[in-house]
């Protein structure tokens, strides 16, 4: 049976937190509820929400679902400007068994390239599709 690696991302909790650094400066910290949270008059980020783990969608076959604590992503872009738009990035969305979270981070539609993750499995099971 093949495996297939369905995502990852960051759940909306209140520990958890998202950080850009520019030019070596931390310019902003993000909670993952400032995304999620959908009673504002005007979004301040431009979210998609993707419906990409439905489990009624998903193949037959074993499926195995880790929480994990620490650094889950360090992700990098060169860029050629000077100034960094907070408009320029997209956050994609999705939710899997009643929990949201953050599946994917693009800057100008580019894909950001993982640097490194540095986590601890605090929760692991796992389920199976006939």
């Amino acid at each position: 049976m093949a495996s297939e690696y369905l995502g990852s991302g960051v759940l909306d909790k209140p520990k958890n937190q998202i950080e850009f650094w520019f030019n070596r400066h931390k310019v902003l910290k993000l909670k993952p509820n400032e995304l999620f949270n959908e009673l504002v008059l005007f979004p301040l980020y431009q979210v998609n929400k993707t419906p990409l783990f439905n489990s009624r969608e998903l193949e037959t076959g074993l499926y195995i679902m880790k929480k994990e604590i620490g650094l889950i992503s360090c992700l990098e872009l060169e860029i050629d400007t000077d100034i960094l738009q907070i408009d320029d990035f997209k956050f994609i969305t999705t939710a899997f068994k009643n929990e949201r979270f953050l599946s994917e981070i693009k800057y100008q539609n580019q894909n950001l390239n993982p640097v490194k993750n540095d986590t601890v499995i605090t929760y692991q099971t796992g389920f199976e599709i006939k």
